[in-house]
């Protein structure tokens, strides 16, 4: 009963509201570069993943050979 009490008097602190500006302007030139292309790789790979296997087919595609793909592109999968 004590920590109900305890939290009326003394409330939870906000957190601090979190700025991916402030984030991304303290890396570095290439850090910023590297996540840069690793988050349009993730929406890249969500996009296609999202596509039905048949539509996949039609671009040449797997399921499987997608994540390879967007990070090596189409001719590494032909070698």
């Amino acid at each position: 009963m004590s920590s109900v009490i305890d939290e009326l008097y003394d409330p939870p602190r906000p957190r601090r509201a979190f700025s991916i500006h402030a984030l991304f302007s303290a890396l570095s030139w290439p850090a910023r570069r590297w996540l840069a292309r690793h988050v349009e790789a993730v929406a890249g790979e969500r996009a296609l993943l999202e596509m039905p296997d048949h539509l996949l087919k039609d671009i040449g595609l797997s399921r499987c050979e997608v994540s390879y793909a967007i990070r090596h592109g189409r001719e590494g999968l032909e070698a």
